[in-house]
């Protein structure tokens, strides 16, 4: 079993140390490895913020060996099994009563999703109303996996995903204003294009040793995931 890299302990740390809401991202390398430092790194992260009581939504993305429905891909099922889970965990979650300014939660809302890219829209909206209506001081999000999904040659999953990560990031930024935490971490085995694009330079860390220059220029030029660099996306198969 690989140790857990030391720099990612390193982040980690701080990243729990800090009293104010956060976004981390952690990637590595896939280095032909049976298993994965970051991936089981961030699990035992959960596991420890649950016994310490610390509400956790979290999502690990693993595609499907079955063969996917005509007109679906493993990527798209998967992508919509996660923001479901985040949905169903949210949920999960709410308080017993809202404030008569919270945003409509009623039944027909969620009735409508399909579980399919065709109501994404649809669950993104109830997604940030969720995060306004769940008021708690500290609030852990960990998801994993979304270079996994990233494999869209007409940028519709890259697409659907910057808005989860914006709807996110407006969640973060929200709970400064009123004195809440929301803490982020997102970890892969490979790069994401989507996190690389859309987070702060001071956001990601990339281990395995890669250089900062490779870093900025994955970051400029990155539209999809491959061999860029050495970031080859972990077989699927």
């Amino acid at each position: 079993m690989a140790p857990a890299d030391p720099a990612f302990v390193t982040r980690l740390n701080a990243f729990t140390a800090n009293t104010e809401s956060a976004i981390l991202y952690a990637c590595r390398r896939f280095l032909g490895e049976a298993t994965e430092p970051l991936q089981r790194s961030a699990a035992v992260y959960i596991s420890l913020a649950r016994e310490a009581e610390i509400p956790v939504i979290s999502y690990f993305c693993r595609l499907s060996h079955d063969e996917p429905p005509v007109g679906r891909t493993r990527e798209t099922i998967e992508l919509s099994a996660l923001l479901c889970a985040m949905i169903r965990q949210l949920v999960n979650i709410l308080p017993g009563q809202l404030g008569s300014e919270a945003p409509s939660l009623d039944l027909q809302r969620f009735a409508e999703l399909d579980g399919t890219l065709r109501t994404w829209e649809q669950g993104i909206s109830i997604l940030g109303d969720l995060m306004v209506c769940v008021r708690l001081p500290l609030l852990l999000f960990a998801l994993d996996g979304f270079s996994r999904l990233e494999h869209d040659s007409e940028c519709i999953i890259d697409a659907k995903l910057r808005m989860l990560v914006v709807c996110l990031k407006n969640a973060v930024e929200a709970s400064k204003r009123d004195g809440r935490v929301v803490k982020i971490l997102f970890t892969s085995t490979g790069l994401s294009g989507v996190l690389s694009q859309e987070l702060r330079d001071e956001d990601i860390l990339i281990c395995e040793g890669t250089s900062p220059y490779e870093s900025r220029k994955f970051r400029r030029g990155a539209q999809s995931q491959g061999s860029i660099l050495g970031f080859a996306e972990e077989p699927h198969t």
